[in-house]
Parts: structure tokens; C-alpha cells; sequence
């Protein structure tokens, strides 16, 4: 069997038992917050995954599922980042062009 290597990834952390990983991706072309995989149920599975994009738009933002991504948005946002390593959780900010938060949500990595 061939995994991708996102699955190797997956595998890896969930092999080491490694926490404290916050997956940051871009060029889709739209922001989100989510998990890895829609119905985690392993470690490696359950990792939160922040997407922000440079400008371009993508209306599918708001076709993905709510379930596994609990925000995303087609529109360009500043993401703000602010990890806490005493309590393993990163707060999470984006940051819409007329200045007010689009969305805001603390993501556990433990």
C-alpha cells in the first residue's frame, strides 16, 4: 500500500506519540481552521490544520464540511498566531481587512 505523504506524517506522529503539532498550510486560495481528518481517531488524525491564503478567492470555502473545519472563509484574513506552551494550545486569530476579527478560537495540540 502507497500512503500519500500526509499519511506518512499521520503515522509518524502517531507511532512517537508526538504532540503539540499545529499543521500551517496555504495556496488553496482560501482560510480555514479544521482538523486533519473529518472523523479523527487517532493522534495523528486529530491535529488542527490553519490554512490562510495570500489574496486569491476561492468560493468552495464555504462548501467544506462544518464538521471537520469549524471556520473557513474565501476571503483574505491577517492570521495572528499565539502559542502557549505551558498549556499546549495556540490561540488562533484571523484578522479581516477592515480591522475586526473574523474569527477567534483556542486549539488544544496536546
Amino acid at each position: 500500500m502507497v500512503l500519500t505523504q500526509r499519511a506518512e506524517l499521520q503515522a509518524f506522529v502517531d507511532e512517537h506519540a508526538l504532540e503539540n503539532i499545529l499543521w500551517i498550510t496555504g495556496d488553496v486560495h482560501m482560510c480555514f481552521v479544521g482538523q486533519v481528518e473529518q472523523n479523527p481517531t487517532t493522534r495523528g488524525q486529530s491535529m488542527w490544520e490553519v490554512c490562510v491564503t495570500s489574496g486569491n478567492l476561492n468560493p468552495l470555502a464555504n462548501q467544506i464540511p462544518k464538521d471537520q473545519f469549524p471556520w473557513a472563509s474565501e476571503n483574505a484574513h491577517l492570521p495572528l498566531l499565539t502559542f502557549d506552551p505551558a498549556s499546549n494550545t495556540v490561540h488562533v486569530e484571523f484578522i479581516a481587512t477592515d480591522g475586526s476579527v473574523a474569527h477567534s478560537q483556542e486549539l488544544s495540540l496536546g
